[in-house]
């Protein structure tokens, strides 16, 4: 960032440009490096299922891994990167077959 804007920054949060600086220049955290493992194996365990597993069962796999983490940051991690789950299908599809009797019936036939 750019000195200008560190002052901009500065000046609409009221914190010193010196803040900002050290903000802008300081290590990844632990729970950011942890967050980015969970991700991947997130993507994986989602996309190995298809896209039809919520965050349970990604849970589920992610522990099943060895990484410890709860629910509702997995549920949280799915929804920062857009991985929603594909609704299941409820009961078979809709059949087109037609009755002899329905099929002709709307029908008009020249001769």
């Amino acid at each position: 960032m750019p000195a200008d804007l560190a002052e901009i920054a500065a000046l609409n949060k009221e914190v010193a440009r010196s803040g900002v600086h050290a903000w802008l220049n300081r290590p990844t955290s632990t729970r950011e490096i942890h967050d980015a493992k969970l991700v991947t194996a997130i993507e994986t365990s989602f996309m190995a299922r298809d896209r039809t597993h919520g965050a349970r069962r990604v849970w589920r796999d992610v522990l099943n891994e060895g990484l410890a983490c709860g629910l509702h940051r997995i549920e949280r991690l799915m929804c920062q990167n857009a991985m929603k789950a594909r609704p299941r299908r409820r009961g078979k599809p809709a059949s087109f077959s037609l009755s002899p009797d329905t099929a002709f019936a709307n029908l008009r036939f020249q001769a």
